[in-house]
């Protein structure tokens, strides 16, 4: 089973806990907040420093946030990938 990390708890980051927390082939490790627990379905951590080891880090924050939460990460070697919203006109 595929260890899943999220980070961000806006709309995308709040979706996806939703989709994974369903599955049966991913395991939802840990979701990443600035704000305090807020969901008990789900390990909620507020201090970006304490994440723990998965495979994948689905990075759910704004364009412009990007650098400055990537940069707080410093784990090596694990697949992390940024979500990317698309505002229709």
């Amino acid at each position: 089973m595929i260890k899943v990390t999220i980070i961000g708890s806006g709309n995308v980051g709040f979706h996806l806990v939703n989709l994974f927390h369903n599955s049966t082939k991913i395991n939802l490790n840990e979701w990443y907040s600035r704000y305090i627990n807020f969901d008990k379905r789900v390990k909620v951590i507020n201090e970006i420093e304490n994440l723990s080891e998965s495979d994948i880090y689905i990075i759910c924050v704004s364009d412009k946030s990007i650098s400055e939460v990537s940069d707080k990460i410093t784990f090596k070697n694990r697949l992390v990938v940024h979500t990317l919203s698309l505002i229709h006109i």
